[in-house]
């Protein structure tokens, strides 16, 4: 069970990385939102993924300056 264990550990490992390699491709495209959902899935089970949070910062920093002349008319 150990050697399954150990196999299914380095699969999450990666699909982490496909995700924080995502969020940087749809950063590129200014995907803000679906780039936000990306780095989300990778905090969520490594809270403490230095890229990811790095990311998710320059994201939220994208979609205020995107969404505050909306957020001024009110």
């Amino acid at each position: 069970m150990q050697g399954a264990e150990a196999e299914l550990h380095g699969l999450m490992e990666d699909c982490l990385k496909v995700f924080n390699n995502l969020a940087a491709a749809q950063m590129k495209i200014k995907a803000y939102d679906a780039a936000l959902q990306s780095v989300e899935n990778v905090l969520r089970c490594q809270p403490k993924n230095v890229k990811a949070v790095f990311r998710k910062g320059k994201v939220l920093v994208f979609l205020v300056l995107y969404y505050w002349p909306e957020l001024c008319l009110f």
